[in-house]
Parts: C-alpha cells; structure tokens; sequence
C-alpha cells in the first residue's frame, strides 16, 4: 500500500491542497490513496518533492525515508516480502511510460503474466527483466531492488548493465543441482541469504568474488569455464597443469608446442601442394 495518505496527513494538508499543488483534481488523488488509479511518474516525483521522501517510500517498497541508502538483502525479509518490493518497483517502472495493453506488447508478456509480476506473486523471467531494462532505460539490479540507483547505459554495448547470457547462467545453476541439490546445502556454504541465493540462481547477480570462487571450489572448475569463456577440455587441461611443479610443466609446454608447429608445418606444406597441383 503506497503512503500517499500518510504522508499528506503528516503535513496536514487536506486532498483538495496536495491535488492542487501537483496538477490533479481531488478525485484523481482520492484515486491514488486508494490505490484504484496508479498515478503517472510525473506524479510520483513531485509527491516525493513535497514529502521529502524516496518514490521507493513513497510506495511502500522500502522502509527507507531517505533514497540515498540502497537495499540490504541480507536483512531478514522473506521471499514473499521481497517478490513484493520487484513487482511494486517493476510496476512503477513500467507503468510511467505505458499501459498495461501497450506494456504487453513492447515486452513480449502476456497481460496475465505481466499482471503477475507487477502483483509480487512470480519471479519475472531473467529475458523479461533485461527487456524492462532496455525498453524503459534502467538497470536490472534497479528493477530487483537490489540498488536504489537507476545507473546509466553501458557505453561499450549500448546496454544497460546487468545482465548475463542464459547458456551460462544455465550452466552454473545446472552445475550446482548436480552437485547438490538442497538449496539450504548453498546459502550455508555460500554464507548467503535466501533472497541473495535465489538472485544468483535466477539473475546471476553474486554479491562478492568469494561467492564465485566458493562455487568453483565446491563444482572444481575454473572461473573461466563456469563463466562460458573456455570450453571444457581446456577447462581439465588448467586443472590438470595448475598442480604440476615446473620442470612437469615445462614437458608438457614443450611437447604442445612441438606439436601445434608439427600442425603448422604440415598445413603449410599441404597448401603448398595445393598451388603446385593447380
């Protein structure tokens, strides 16, 4: 329920004062105390303007007055609580620059999912929520509650930041179900929340490096290979050499290398064949 009411009771102003100081009529802002109407995002900055307030605060997503202080994930909320706060800020994000109809089209969802997620009652897709991110120009830990800060577009992609391909988002959760299935077995090995747990396995947000390095331990892969940038053969060569002491190494160096110039010189001569038989 948004604080629309309390707030302007706080003040003491009357709906006829606070409707005329932000442009609506009194019925339009009984509307929107009520929650029957869901007021433009003109609306909701220049009511958080004239309380002092965050538009989080304002509607009720966070318990924080003041917007400069970010989400603490690891407080314990619970799942319904939190999926509460996405849905509400995902709403708000959404419903500034469009209508519901208009919403589902551009966003690819149908009208009962989206009312879905805006309710807090699914988790939105990891597609769904990088859509939202591009369509309405915000970055997706900002669509999740996970920073009160919209952030600005990654110059090198033209993307706002984060998101993360699903094959390999797919592969560090399947990789983590194989090797234990219990996701209470996780939150305790990886000293997470519940809520920080699930954001991993649906988003790929990991709140530090040794959350990363805690997984490859537990799966005995590299980094690397769990982030999708080498393939799984190079990934057991890595494992294989990273034990060795240097002289095993050095054999192992030499013998790649003789063999990828024996390659070279053999293609070569191939080629040269080639244009002689021409």
């Amino acid at each position: 329920m948004n604080r629309i009411k309390e707030l302007r009771n706080e003040l003491g102003l009357k709906q006829e004062d606070l409707a005329g100081r932000i442009g609506v009529s009194h019925s339009n802002l009984s509307k929107y105390e009520s929650e029957a109407h869901y007021p433009p995002k003109e609306v909701w900055i220049k009511l958080s303007q004239i309380f002092g307030v965050s538009i989080d605060y304002l509607m009720g997503i966070s318990d924080v007055r003041n917007s400069t202080e970010t989400y603490n994930t690891t407080d314990n909320i619970t799942e319904e609580d939190y999926l509460r706060k996405v849905g509400n800020r995902i709403s708000m994000v959404i419903y500034s620059d469009m209508v519901p109809e208009e919403a589902a089209i551009v966003l690819k969802t149908p009208v009962k999912t989206l009312n879905k997620i805006c309710a807090g009652k699914i988790w939105p897709p990891k597609d769904f929520v990088e859509r939202v991110a591009q369509k309405c120009k915000v970055s997706t830990d900002y669509l999740l509650c996970i920073n009160s800060h919209r952030r600005l577009m990654n110059n090198y992609d033209d993307r706002y930041p984060f998101t993360i391909p699903s094959n390999v988002l797919k592969r560090i959760v399947s990789m983590m179900d194989e090797s234990e299935p219990d996701l209470a077995y996780w939150q305790n090995y990886l000293s997470v929340s519940p809520v920080e747990l699930l954001l991993l396995r649906y988003y790929g947000f990991i709140i530090h490096l040794e959350v990363l390095k805690k997984i490859c331990d537990r799966l005995n892969v590299s980094a690397d290979y769990l982030l999708g940038r080498i393939s799984e053969k190079q990934d057991r060569l890595m494992q294989i050499t990273k034990d060795l002491d240097d002289d095993h190494l050095d054999i192992i160096i030499g013998d790649s290398q003789r063999y990828r110039l024996r390659e070279s010189v053999a293609a070569d001569t191939h080629e040269q064949e080639l244009r002689e038989a021409k």
